[in-house]
Parts: structure tokens; C-alpha cells; sequence
């Protein structure tokens, strides 16, 4: 099977946003993994669009997670550190069973988020559509539930993305989708330490909050 992580991650961050950055967005990722870069950090990373091909100009190392189930084949440059390929290791671990095309598809996507998950000291959120949605979901949901939760910063999101201040469900879904909205009243009047919004310029703050040697297990 894959050799996962050869090297330390004790400094790595999860990053992801838009597919697509532009202007201020594209600015703001570019010094913020500029000055992770510095601290010696490295990120994990997905495998597609244009998010990516941003941090590697930054020049910091990635580790992208590769779900290449219909054969495509994904380039990177020298700051690629090394690729995880989480189709390959899901038909691996599932080679007994006979598992169906989706199957490994949906296994993949699981598997990788677990990954990212277990892998990263921190994550950086830039605003993006369902895939960067469904990813900092899951991330919440493992802080709610961790007796180490893990920083979260968001980058420059507006008013039409996930709101801070609406602690009753972080304005990921609408007000009739009760069960996340259940699930959040465990900490609906507090602000987690762990969670913070910023603002695009604010990259020497973001750098601090994200790479903080001792993060708090508690709210307040």
C-alpha cells in the first residue's frame, strides 16, 4: 500500500478556497503561504483547480490528496513534497469486496477528509463554493467533537458566506435545516477560541492565530 507522510507534519495547515482565485483573493494566499513558508510550515492541499497551482507559486511545500479514480493524471512542480493518491489506497482497502465505481468514489472522499483531518495542525479557509463548504462542515463538526480541536481561520469571507456572529448554525444552511442547527446549540453562546474570521490584509494575524503553539481546548 501508499506510503503515507514521509515527512513531519507537525507543521502542516489545510488550505483551501475558490478554484479560481482573482485580485485581493489570489494577493491574500499568496502572502499568507509566503509567510507559512517562512515559519517553516507546509500544506496539505486537494489535487485540482486553480487554489492550488496559487500555493505553489507561493513556494511553500504541498502535499496534495489526489482522487484519481478516472485515471487522470495530475501535475505538480518541485514544491509538490509528495502526492496522495486516496483512489488508489480506497480500491486497496477495498480490493476484497468488489466495491462499485462509486463506491470508491464516495470511500475516496471520505478517506481524504479523514486525512486531512488527522494531518493538519490548522485550517485556512478561503471562500469557495460546496467542495470548500463541505470541507470546513466537516472540519467544525470534528472541532465540536475533539477534546483538541484545531485552529480554524476564514480569509475574506463576506456577508453571503459562513458568519461568525450567527452562532446558531454559522449561516452554512438555511435557517429550515434543524439538524445542524441542533448540533451548533451546544455552543450557540460561545465564541470558539478556535474559530476566527479575517479580513484579506490581516496576514500577520492569520500567520499567528494559525501557527500558535498552544491553542485552548475550551470555549469562552
Amino acid at each position: 500500500m501508499q506510503e503515507l507522510y514521509k515527512n513531519d507534519h507537525e507543521k502542516h495547515i489545510f488550505v483551501q478556497g475558490d478554484r479560481d482565485p482573482q485580485g485581493p483573493f489570489k494577493e491574500s494566499a499568496l502572502a499568507i503561504s509566503q509567510a507559512l513558508k517562512d515559519k517553516g510550515w507546509q500544506a496539505n492541499v486537494g489535487a485540482y483547480g486553480g487554489f492550488v497551482k496559487v500555493l505553489e507559486q507561493s513556494g511553500i511545500k504541498i502535499t496534495p490528496h489526489e482522487m484519481t479514480a478516472d485515471g487522470r493524471v495530475t501535475q505538480f512542480d518541485e514544491n509538490a513534497i509528495e502526492s496522495v493518491n486516496c483512489a488508489d489506497i480506497t480500491k486497496e482497502l477495498l480490493k476484497n469486496d468488489n466495491p462499485t465505481e462509486q463506491q470508491v468514489k464516495d470511500t475516496a472522499w471520505a478517506l481524504r477528509m479523514g486525512l486531512f483531518l488527522a494531518n493538519s495542525k490548522a485550517f485556512l479557509f478561503f471562500p469557495g463554493t460546496k467542495g470548500t463548504r463541505a470541507h470546513l462542515l466537516s472540519t467544525l463538526a470534528f472541532n465540536l467533537t475533539s477534546d483538541k480541536p484545531k485552529p480554524i481561520a476564514l480569509v475574506g469571507w463576506d456577508e453571503n458566506q459562513p458568519d461568525l456572529q450567527n452562532k446558531s448554525d454559522y449561516g452554512l444552511v438555511q435557517q429550515d435545516e434543524a439538524w445542524l442547527k441542533t448540533f451548533a446549540n451546544e455552543i450557540k453562546d460561545q465564541t470558539p477560541v478556535w474559530l476566527k474570521k479575517f479580513s484579506l490584509d490581516k496576514v500577520d494575524d492569520i500567520v499567528n492565530f494559525v501557527t500558535a503553539d498552544n491553542q485552548p481546548d475550551e470555549t469562552r
